[in-house]
């Protein structure tokens, strides 16, 4: 595990030995096993940016396969260690090669991964809703549904490094004073599985939705509302996997208004319909992708 995480950039051998108790006390709080990947999640306090680490690994033997990845309030960091992947969304189609790092933005509609038939190895980090404006000091909403290589960004390897392994914070962290404000609007969503009403974010935020949806875009990469939605939506997949009932009892549990309602959301933001994603085919949710919108804290 020590050298998954050593190996998340090409400067693995600077980074100094983690020693097991730090990656154990401090790094991990659990993580999801398989043939394929590993989601890593740090505790609370750890990191003010990580919400949890991945890891990715294809041997050659494996079938060949596409991997979906749901919309989840989340931007990352890729590692391309070895091989390649092909990422495709509905608006960029992405050749992540070996050697380079990649900082992805929010997704509003699902992503493929698409690998090919020799070894991939993949390391990188989950960041928590509201840290690229912090993390980078450019608005979120300017990679949203982007993904672009990390020496585009003022975010450098090195900073990355030190971050990773000896638990430093970003010192180029641009701090803004509105954050701890934002982080409670954000909780309020989760707190309601994404269902609350803008009216009723708004009375309860104390500000008026146009500067909401302002902090939002500047701090998230999405609006209040689609934020929600996204919330909402990933409540659905629980419901629907954990309960596993009836459509028409995912869609009402969900807060949606009927089951086309439903159907309709889930074709916006996967492009697949409700029986694909709870399918045990190719079609569905990547496992450990699942696993995470299953055991994330709302």
């Amino acid at each position: 595990m020590v050298n998954h995480i050593r190996s998340l950039t090409q400067y693995s051998s600077q980074i100094p030995q983690v020693s097991s108790k730090l990656l154990h006390s401090q790094l991990l709080d659990y993580y999801f096993t398989a043939m394929d990947c590993q989601y890593i999640s740090r505790q609370q306090g750890a990191s003010a940016f990580a919400d949890r680490y991945f890891i990715l690994t294809k041997a050659p033997d494996q079938s060949t396969s596409a991997e979906l990845i749901v919309p989840d309030c989340t931007p990352g960091i890729m590692y391309i260690e070895e091989g390649q992947i092909e990422r495709k969304s509905k608006d960029q189609i992405v050749t992540l090669q070996a050697g380079n790092i990649y900082l992805f933005g929010q997704k509003t509609s699902a992503v493929e991964y698409h690998f090919p038939e020799y070894s991939v190895k993949a390391y990188g980090l989950k960041l928590l809703p509201n840290t690229l404006f912090s993390l980078l000091g450019i608005e979120a909403s300017e990679l949203t549904n982007q993904i672009i290589p990390i020496e585009e960004t003022p975010l450098s390897n090195q900073i990355l490094v030190d971050h990773l392994t000896k638990n430093t914070d970003f010192p180029n962290a641009y701090h803004d004073i509105s954050t701890p404000f934002l982080k409670h609007i954000i909780s309020i969503i989760h707190a309601s599985k994404g269902l609350i009403s803008i009216d009723k974010l708004v009375e309860q935020s104390g500000i008026s939705y146009k500067k909401m949806q302002r902090l939002f875009r500047k701090h998230v990469g999405l609006t209040p509302k689609l934020y929600a939605r996204i919330v909402r939506f990933n409540y659905s997949i629980r419901v629907g996997t954990v309960d596993n009932k009836s459509l028409t009892h995912v869609a009402f549990e969900s807060g949606f208004f009927d089951q086309n309602h439903y159907i309709k959301e889930t074709r916006q933001m996967t492009g697949r319909v409700p029986s694909q994603i709870f399918s045990d085919s190719n079609e569905g949710i990547e496992t450990n992708h699942l696993n995470y919108l299953l055991t994330r804290e709302y």
